[in-house]
């Protein structure tokens, strides 16, 4: 267990050190889908959700992300995240996002949100510095979970504009405003149960399908692994081909990610715990134990 430890500092020097490309990259949003909104049922435990991630397009290009989220106490779940693009070239982005629950009935909640206010610097591109409000992206998103014994099964529908709606590889001057709609199920099974269980996630962004798994390797971190635009896979790294399969990179080119989530936890006491727990209900999203109150994160 400790030689785990002693990776977690190596993993995620090696993933920060190739920040570049899209905005939205895979794992880098708040809630634990690959790229779409979502609500996380399980985020009121922790005090951080940090997140590293990388998008591997080619042998030469890829995009990376580090990312931290919070939930306060008035419910508003706060993002903030920091990608150095592909393209404008040189440049840097920082995102804010912002998240609210208006609606709960049951096991169902509406959440509403605005992301990807992005503040871009050093860029080559004129004009493409400063304050980016072309691609702010705003959504609704109707989450519901359902527990079966050890299996859980959280769906996420919802419609939102922005980069939500399309985040091209490449940098687009002026990104036409659509709304679109997505979708996500995260299936959570008894596997690594201890550490809370191995999730399988697969979502339509509403431009392609993304697949993905989150391993937890320790309760307080787990283990990120998906591909992008699963339905482009075929073209994958078209840049390192030769001949007439060669092709220069697409906005919607398929990408290998990978990335590490650490979870920081909340310590609450017996009341909040046992308050937590009337107002998430029983089952596997719901629970509230012992275990955080008395966080080991081993």
């Amino acid at each position: 267990m400790s030689k785990t430890k002693n990776l977690i500092p190596l993993i995620i020097i090696l993933l920060a050190g190739v920040i570049e490309a899209n905005s939205r990259v895979a794992f880098s949003r708040p809630g634990n889908m690959i790229r779409v909104p979502n609500v996380d049922s399980d985020m009121y435990k922790n005090l951080l959700a940090v997140n590293v991630s990388s998008e591997y397009l080619s042998s030469s290009q890829s995009s990376s992300a580090f990312s931290v989220n919070t939930l306060a106490k008035s419910g508003y779940l706060y993002g903030i995240s920091f990608v150095k693009p592909v393209n404008p070239a040189n440049s840097a982005e920082l995102g804010f996002h912002l998240q609210k629950n208006m609606v709960e009935y049951g096991d169902v909640k509406l959440d509403v949100g605005i992301q990807d206010v992005i503040l871009r610097q050093g860029s080559d591109i004129e004009d493409a510095d400063g304050l980016d409000t072309k691609g702010v992206s705003l959504f609704a998103v109707l989450s519901s979970a359902k527990h079966f014994e050890d299996y859980a099964i959280a769906t996420h529908l919802g419609f939102g504009s922005g980069k939500i709606n399309e985040d091209s590889h490449l940098y687009v001057s002026n990104p036409k405003q659509n709304i679109g709609v997505f979708l996500g199920f995260n299936f959570t099974t008894p596997f690594l149960k201890k550490n809370g269980g191995i999730n399988f996630l697969t979502e339509f962004d509403g431009k392609g399908l993304n697949i993905g798994v989150s391993i937890p390797i320790l309760k307080s971190t787990h283990i990120n692994l998906g591909i992008t635009h699963f339905e482009n896979f075929g073209d994958f790294a078209t840049e390192d081909r030769t001949g007439t399969d060669w092709a220069d990179l697409s906005g919607g080119a398929p990408s290998i990610t990978f990335g590490m989530g650490i979870n920081v936890p909340r310590i609450i006491d017996a009341d909040e715990a046992e308050a937590l727990s009337k107002q998430l209900g029983d089952g596997i999203y719901g629970e509230t134990d012992s275990s955080i109150l008395y966080y080991d994160p081993i």
